[in-house]
């Protein structure tokens, strides 16, 4: 307590003691004094309340405030999901400028697909696009976006198609490191659960190390893949017995494609549909070529 404080509250118990000491007609004429002094405080500040709310303003009723006040949440919650909504779009909207200017600068003959199909079980192993035989789309075609190789196709019928994803071990891709002369073979890794799976790069030489975000494309080995696509980044190297592998972050976000391009392959072989005739398409099953 500071010394000013001790003042004060000194002062005010000698004043007590006084007020206490006094003849009880004084003391009644004191308190008196004391009260109209807080009562003109009191008024001047009713005076300022009905100022800033007058006393003429009708009061409504609990519920109609209520009611007000649930219909201005609502209005908020619409409003908020109009906005949301609105992001979406113009994300969406860019995404597909992107897009767009991909295909337009792209070298190769690409055909645009959506994927409507994706299982849980299957979810880092296949999915099915729209685009089949009738759109150009052979077995064994590679399938990309603009971030890089998504997969190939496995199967083609009229109208769609199932692509086996880079994620899965059943499709190798023959790959290269960026900067280097060092080559081997892309696959997915086996029974992958994670969020966003890694991809390893098998059959490097031992001494290849190479450093981490260090950036691995197709090789162009086997002829299936063109070479120079983005298969992802290395992330940490690691010596076997016989050879070196690369752990690979694909480039891909195999979490979130939606649209997805599959380059047309050049004089595919032709095969009969349902009906008996031939047209221009790739085989029904995919080969065991990289």
């Amino acid at each position: 307590m500071t010394r000013a404080n001790l003042v004060a509250l000194v002062a005010f118990a000698g004043l007590l003691v006084w007020v206490f000491t006094l003849k009880p007609e004084v003391r009644t004429g004191f308190q008196e004094k004391v009260l109209g002094v807080f009562s003109k405080v009191q008024n001047a500040g009713d005076k300022v309340r009905e100022a800033v709310i007058p006393d003429d303003e009708p009061k409504r009723p609990y519920d109609e405030i209520a009611e007000e006040n649930a219909a201005l949440r609502l209005q908020n919650a619409q409003l908020e999901i109009q906005s949301q909504e609105l992001d979406r779009l113009l994300t969406e909207n860019s995404r597909f400028r992107e897009l767009l200017d991909f295909e337009q600068g792209s070298v190769f003959s690409l055909i645009p697909s959506k994927i409507i199909g994706r299982e849980t079980p299957t979810w880092w192993n296949t999915v099915v696009i729209n685009r089949g035989y009738r759109q150009n789309v052979s077995v064994d075609s590679p399938v990309v976006t603009d971030a890089g190789l998504v997969g190939k196709t496995i199967l083609v019928e009229a109208n769609s198609s199932v692509v086996v994803l880079l994620t899965d071990e059943r499709c190798r891709v023959g790959a290269k490191i960026a900067g280097s002369k060092e080559q081997g073979i892309a696959t997915g890794a086996r029974g992958a659960t994670k969020l966003s799976p890694d991809l390893r790069l098998r059959f490097l030489s031992k001494d290849a190390d190479p450093s981490p975000g260090t950036k691995v494309y197709t090789s162009n080995a086997g002829g299936l893949f063109p070479s120079g696509i983005a298969i992802g980044e290395v992330k940490e190297f690691q010596k076997l017995d016989l050879y070196g592998e690369a752990l690979l972050r694909p480039a891909v976000d195999f979490g979130e494609i939606t649209y997805v391009f599959v380059i047309e392959r050049q004089n595919p072989p032709p095969i009969s549909d349902a009906s008996g005739s031939e047209e221009r398409v790739g085989a029904v099953t995919a080969s065991d070529d990289l």
